[in-house]
């Protein structure tokens, strides 16, 4: 007789409003109990009846056809509209303050939208950081001060028609904080500057937003588990799950998305779906080159090269 599954003890869940969640303009943060912030605040639809619940940490569909939660997250543009969305969906981040309603003294918790506008950047900016580590792209700088201070810089992704990236953030490195990277750093080095910077903005963001426990897993086994206390960190534990390779993971080749490759060939290189939307398109450029006459011309393989050689 196969043995059950055993129960995740310890697993992460997160809840979700059936109704969603409604901004709001007329509150503000009540100091008295804490509060800060500007609104408008993100606040729990009035009119929800049932919260649902659901594990938001495992990869999403594995083979890769879906991006990981944070890598969604930090795609996600700081817009009321895009927020709340993504809110109804995954529901809020846990950062809620307490606001009040003035004039009543109706006192309620939402959340920020400078605050997550703020949490999407760090996210896409760590995601820079560890992208840079695999390319070497332009959106990272690493440059000496001194003998003793070093400078990374992490620019954001150029918009069309912007010309260079913008600089989105600087982060510094002193000898004082970090001997260990210095005291055998060569000046031509820029991996290990940038895998500090990466490393000091994750461990920020898990530092008391995270707790290790055990867990059993599918086999009964115990087994070692970063647990986060809200969805934010549930999104940075992903990321760290990710870098650290508990998961293996790859940018697609066409939308540049993150995808999961943990159970798929080794060779997968895009998603699926922009496979077929590249095939689709030089379909269609093949029709409009022979709706209008004119003939494709393709270089000669190798073969028809010889081929042709030898017929002389």
């Amino acid at each position: 007789m196969p043995r059950e599954e055993a129960v995740e003890l310890f697993s992460f869940t997160w809840s979700v409003p059936d109704q969603g969640y409604t901004w709001r303009d007329d509150m503000r943060a009540d100091a008295h109990l804490g509060g800060a912030g500007d609104p408008p605040f993100l606040l729990v639809d009035p009119t929800t009846k049932i919260h649902s619940r659901y594990c938001p940490l495992p990869f999403d569909e594995p083979g890769g056809e879906s991006s990981p939660l944070f890598e969604r997250f930090a795609n996600l543009q700081p817009t009321k509209d895009a927020i709340r969305q993504f809110a109804g969906q995954q529901g809020w981040l846990g950062i809620g303050t307490p606001v009040i309603l003035d004039g009543n003294g109706q006192v309620d918790i939402g959340e920020p939208l400078e605050r997550w506008a703020r949490e999407i950047h760090d996210l896409q900016h760590a995601r820079v950081l560890w992208r840079w580590l695999e390319e070497k792209d332009q959106r990272v700088q690493v440059e000496w001060k001194s003998k003793d201070c070093i400078i990374v810089r992490v620019h954001r992704a150029s918009q069309r028609g912007e010309g260079r990236p913008r600089l989105a953030r600087v982060i510094l490195l002193h000898r004082r904080h970090h001997e260990a990277l210095f005291r055998s750093l060569k000046r031509d080095d820029e991996t290990r500057p940038v895998r500090t910077a990466l490393l000091l903005l994750v461990n920020e963001k898990l530092s008391g937003s995270a707790s290790p426990c055990l867990l059993l897993d599918r086999h009964g086994a115990l087994q070692g588990f970063v647990r986060p206390h809200n969805l934010l960190a549930a999104l940075w534990v992903q990321l760290y799950q990710a870098i650290q390779g508990q998961r293996r993971v790859r940018w697609c080749v066409y939308c540049g998305e993150l995808m999961d490759v943990t159970g798929s060939r080794g060779n997968k290189k895009a998603h699926a779906r922009c496979v077929h939307n590249a095939k689709m398109a030089r379909y269609r450029r093949k029709r409009t080159l022979q709706a209008s006459g004119k003939k494709k011309t393709t270089p000669m393989t190798r073969r028809e090269k010889g081929s042709a050689s030898r017929t002389r």
